[in-house]
This record gives structure tokens, sequence and C-alpha cells, in this order.
């Protein structure tokens, strides 16, 4: 929630009462956003349509910061800098269940926006960073390799012609060789930002934002208390740490869960490994 006073938090009941209906985020979304056209409402429209295209969400106003969501999806999401600004991307990459509903928003009454062209640098800057987080198994030098391929085969078709010589002009030929040159250190630029994203994924530990499948069965957390715990031995004594279930979407899991028989949880086991 903004400290401009623009979102209404009357709103809030409402976002928690869609959330409980089986989401993991709900969004919300300024349908009559009372801001200027030309200086705030439009470049808020290219900047989200453009992160729609290169990340794939459907979420349409993601500037709005009035949301709910469940206390497993906002442990799990890795706000690493500002990206904040992006948190229905992650939220997307983590296969959370999402909706958006329509929001109140006030006239700007005090303050004054923090926006600038600086910002839009930055969120230029991390937009970059996420199209580059790896999916599946691609990864950001996979990604990058594509495009530095591609450039190298241009630069390679370019030297050719240059050295056949499609005219006999020695200008057009030369400029062929030039182009080819430029193409080459194109390609090699690419291949090294791919390397430079890949390290900086690893570094920064966002393989973890890998989509990962959750299935919650009803009863999980009394049968995994049930068994016995797991031991270590590279220590000499172990305590089976207290049950933990992460859920997501319950009303919206695609498996149909199977009924398991209740069973009374043990309490933890203790002891010396030999």
């Amino acid at each position: 929630l903004d400290g401009d006073l623009q979102n209404d938090p009357a709103d809030i009941p409402r976002l928690l009462e869609v959330l409980e209906q089986g989401y993991d985020v709900v969004h919300g979304r300024r349908r009559k956003r009372q801001d200027g056209f030309w200086t705030r409402r439009l470049p808020s429209l290219a900047a989200n349509w453009l992160v729609r295209r290169v990340t794939g969400t459907t979420v349409h106003d993601l500037g709005c910061s009035l949301r709910a969501m469940r206390r497993e999806l906002a442990e799990r999401l890795d706000l690493i800098g500002e990206m904040h600004r992006f948190i229905p991307v992650l939220a997307d990459a983590l296969g959370a269940q999402s909706v958006e509903i329509d929001v109140r928003h006030r006239p700007r009454t005090a303050g004054r926006t923090k926006y600038g062209l600086r910002r839009t640098f930055r969120v230029l800057r991390d937009l970059a960073v996420l199209a580059s987080l790896p999916r599946g198994r691609r990864t950001p030098l996979s990604r990058f390799s594509r495009a530095a391929i591609a450039s190298g085969i241009l630069g390679a078709a370019l030297m050719c012609c240059g050295i056949v010589g499609i005219t006999g002009s020695v200008t057009v030929r030369a400029a062929f060789l030039i182009a080819a040159e430029i193409a080459w250190l194109f390609a090699l630029a690419i291949w090294n930002l791919g390397i430079l994203a890949e390290e900086l994924v690893r570094a920064a530990g966002w393989e973890r934002l890998l989509p990962l499948s959750q299935i919650v069965v009803p009863g999980g957390q009394a049968i995994r208390s049930a068994l016995p715990p797991q031991t270590s031995p590279t220590v000499l004594e172990a305590t089976s740490p207290p049950p933990t279930v992460i859920r997501f979407s319950q009303t919206k899991s695609p498996h149909s869960p199977i009924p398991a028989a209740p069973l009374e949880p043990q309490p933890a086991r203790t002891g010396t490994l030999s």
C-alpha cells in the first residue's frame, strides 16, 4: 500500500475476500487512475505492455502496489534490489494462482512522485535481468547464445560477400568487410553478456525462481510427523525438525488428493548416533 494516500484502504477487505476463494495473490488494478495522461498514464501503459511482452505475465497494472497474497508465497519471493516492481512476474514464476480486481484510485493531494528518468532506466535494467532468468532447463547463457550465433552467422555471410565481391567497387567490398567485423564484435559482446548473466543468476540465488509444482495433500502434516526423523552421519546428535507444510492454492490444485486416514502425530525423537 503506497504512502501517498492514492490507494483506498477500504479495498483491503475486498482483496482478502477474493484471496479466500483459493487464489495465492490478488492484484489491484487502477481502472480509473487519477493521474495525468501524458505524464503518468501513457508511460505506465507502455511499460506494462513491454513487461507483459517480455515476461509473459497477464497482469495489466504492475505499478499498483495494492495487493494481497498468502504468507507462503510472500516468504518465497526473492525481492533482490528493486525487484518489488515485478512481484506479479516473480509470483507467476513460482506457479502462483493470481487474479486481478478493480480498486479505487484517488488524486494525489500531497507529496511528489518518485518515478523519473533514472528509475525508468533501472526498470529496463531489471527487466533485462528477468528476461534472462532460467525457465525450465534454459539458462541465461542459452538465451544469449542464440543471438550470438545468429550475429556470428550474419558476420560470416557479410565477410563472404566482401571477399567474393558482389560488385567491382572497392568501397562496397570494404563496407561489407567492416560490417562483418561489427557483427562478429556484437556476437562476442552478446556471448560475454550471457556468461555474466549466468554468473549473476547463480551468485544471487535466482535459480530458486524455477517453477516448481507443489501438491497439497490433506493430512500431509500428520503423515510427515509420523515418519521417522532423518539423521545425518556428519553430526553427533540429530533432532527431527518440526513439520512444515507449504501450500499454494488448495482449491485450484490440478491433482485430486487421495483421502487419507488421519494419523496421530508422534513427538520428535532424539538420540545419539554412533
